[in-house]
């Protein structure tokens, strides 16, 4: 079986096994106790503040998701890319999909919070290692975007 030209697959799979790492620290938490009753005026605020983050970081990381799908098959035109290059920018689409993933995640918690009237278990250990872990995945994915960008501006030039 020959390996694709296109994709640097070692790259890739050692991605995917540090992420699959980060995302098991991510989703092994502790639950909290559920305090029936207890939605107070800050918690309401802090629900909703931290909801507004997520939303926020959900758009933007399936816009980048699209983004990146578009220059990878080809739709943008002119944009020739290394297999270096198609590796890295694979990587900040998996890292932007796992940011995505957590944070559904972690609206589904907000939402069994308010559901069973437990708010303060926006505090609780699972549900901020969720939110750390949208938030670390995104800049991630920040981060390897823009080295995709660096390389192929580097790659423009020698050329």
């Amino acid at each position: 079986m020959r390996g694709s030209n296109n994709i640097r697959w070692w790259e890739l799979g050692a991605a995917a096994i540090l992420s699959a790492i980060a995302l098991f620290w991510a989703l092994n938490g502790d639950a909290g106790i559920c305090i029936k009753g207890e939605t107070s005026d800050f918690l309401q605020k802090t629900a909703a503040a931290l909801d507004g983050t997520v939303e926020l970081g959900l758009k933007l990381s399936t816009a980048l998701i699209g983004g990146g799908i578009a220059i990878l098959i080809g739709i943008s035109s002119g944009a020739h890319m290394s297999p270096r290059s198609r590796t890295i920018l694979l990587i900040a689409m998996l890292l932007f999909g796992e940011s995505a993933l957590l944070g559904v995640w972690w609206r589904l918690g907000i939402a069994n919070a308010w559901f069973n009237e437990c708010l303060n278990l926006i505090s609780a250990t699972s549900m901020q290692r969720l939110f750390n872990g949208l938030l670390y995945f995104f800049l991630a994915g920040l981060a390897v975007a823009l080295l995709t960008i660096l390389m192929a501006a580097t790659q423009r030039g020698t050329n």
